[in-house]
């Protein structure tokens, strides 16, 4: 695993103070997301500096997602982008020439990142192009084909890359849909690109005017794997996400327009969608955008309401920490029912993570494989009343224990197995679940 993040790519100004930075990255005191996920800014400055010095203070990495070059080799001339041009790609005039338009935005982007890494930011992981596949005025994106990008990785920016001292992971393409368009299957299959990308990423949405009748608005495409990603030996994330057009009950926003849902029944959409990502994508990152956003899409309202998805990816991210690793265990035992397990080999920490989005209690048997010496867990609950609080610890008398799922709950069992002295035992490789 990979971790979850927390983006803040169009809420530059909204710096978060230190208990807002405790509550978002602390992974004790708060949810502890791993990744913060930014941009960078036409005019060169970090106006979320304060934000990413924090999280960084916290343990979090950065990941950048670029938007648009400097206007002077825009196609356009402006932050704004014009139409699709005959080479594939709205952010590049072909006057000078294309090519070296393409020099001077790699040579820029090691510019950024020094820029970054001057203020303490150093960028983990940086992605080519923030949806490539749309063409939004209003954020400057730029616009390429699946050829352009794989032509502009191969020959401009891997290189310079290379030859900097900035060496982070690549992503490539973070696509609005998921893998819809696919932008990515072009790059991996030229071994000229694939060498420089280290991970394949990709949004999480349908359609802005509506939904599939069981997601929010906007929100979401259907978990598929994309095992091409798997085969070249490269990481896969799901980068993006949110929904905000329509409640979680079905209803419209008041006037088509994004509006907010904190409620318990929204946060059981989003636990789904984890699950659904990690076991039917096999994701190691996850990540809603945003964090705070003036249209409240956030994790967090614009008058800091605290939304109860918030609690929810925090069943994952407070104890599924980067370098575990997911392993095996009864994905839906039972209708509503949802269960993913993760551990950390070095140290035998583990954890279970239940969804019930059933309306009243359900009792599970939970047999677990592979763990020695594990006398009790600790479920962490996050419910309509309760936000990440533990509980009475339960007994696991030889390896197995019962426990009643509260209605419309996401619960976290974790704990700690025993280690040989002479060598970790291996992860299990099934962790059963039996529904009575």
């Amino acid at each position: 695993m990979d971790g979850f993040g927390a983006g803040e790519t169009f809420d530059f100004a909204n710096n978060l103070n230190n208990a807002e930075l405790d509550a978002f990255f602390s992974p004790t005191s708060g949810v502890g997301f791993s990744w913060v996920r930014t941009g960078n800014a036409q005019d060169g400055n970090i106006p979320d500096l304060a934000t990413l010095q924090g999280a960084v203070a916290r343990g979090a990495k950065i990941i950048m997602s670029l938007q648009s070059p400097p206007v002077a080799i825009k196609a356009s001339g402006t932050w704004n982008h014009g139409t699709l041009g005959p080479d594939g790609n709205t952010c590049f005039s072909s006057n000078p020439s294309l090519a070296s338009n393409m020099t001077t935005w790699a040579n820029d982007i090691v510019g950024i990142l020094n820029t970054f890494n001057s203020n303490g930011l150093p960028i983990a992981a940086l992605s080519v192009e923030n949806e490539p596949n749309i063409e939004i005025n209003s954020y400057g994106a730029c616009e390429f084909t699946a050829a352009g990008l794989d032509s502009f990785v191969k020959t401009y920016l891997g290189p310079a890359l290379a030859a900097s001292n900035f060496h982070p992971r690549l992503l490539l393409a973070e696509a609005s849909g998921w893998f819809n368009p696919d932008y990515s299957t072009t790059c991996l299959n030229d071994s000229a690109c694939a060498q420089y990308v280290d991970t394949v990423a990709s949004h999480n949405y349908s359609s802005p005017n509506g939904v599939d009748g069981t997601n929010n608005g906007y929100c979401c495409a259907t978990a598929t794997a994309y095992p091409l990603a798997a085969s070249k030996g490269k990481r896969l994330w799901m980068s993006e996400t949110n929904g905000g057009l329509i409640l979680s009950n079905g209803s419209n926003c008041s006037g088509g327009t994004w509006c907010y849902d904190p409620s318990m029944a929204d946060a059981l959409v989003w636990a789904h969608q984890i699950h659904d990502y990690l076991t039917n994508s096999g994701v190691s990152f996850w990540q809603y955008w945003e964090m705070l956003y003036p249209n409240n899409l956030g994790y967090w309202s614009e008058t800091a309401q605290v939304a109860q998805r918030f609690y929810a990816v925090g069943n994952w991210s407070r104890f599924v920490r980067p370098g575990w690793v997911r392993i095996g265990a009864t994905a839906s035992p039972a209708s509503g029912i949802f269960i993913t397990a993760f551990k950390e080999s070095s140290s035998g920490k583990f954890a279970i993570v239940a969804i019930n989005q059933n309306s009243s209690p359900v009792n599970v048997d939970f047999s677990l494989s592979g763990f020695p010496s594990v006398t009790t867990v600790t479920p962490t609950l996050t419910s309509a009343s309760v936000n990440l609080v533990d509980q009475v610890e339960a007994n696991v008398p030889s390896g197995a224990f019962p426990y009643a799922l509260p209605a419309t709950s996401i619960v976290t069992f974790h704990g700690t197995a025993s280690l040989s002295s002479s060598k970790p035992p291996a992860a299990p490789t099934n962790l059963t679940v039996t529904v009575h």
